[in-house]
């Protein structure tokens, strides 16, 4: 009974999919500039690598040299 019901709805999705088509495609809404959102995203990956740097140099911490 479970396979015929999934047979069933795969072929009623499948005869509907072309309808589906011509449906718009709704999009969010980006707030802000674009130089404030590319400012927020360098901030982020700065961060990232901050903490990433952090992880790794707590665990190397005998293996740092520091270059004067």
């Amino acid at each position: 009974m479970k396979q015929t019901r999934s047979l069933l709805t795969a072929m009623v999705a499948g005869m509907a999919a072309p309808a589906s088509m011509g449906m718009p495609i709704q999009y969010t809404r980006v707030t802000g500039s674009d130089l404030s959102r590319l400012r927020g995203d360098a901030a982020r990956v700065g961060q990232d690598f901050a903490k990433v740097i952090n992880r790794h140099g707590n665990k190397n911490q005998t293996g740092l040299k520091e270059f004067a």
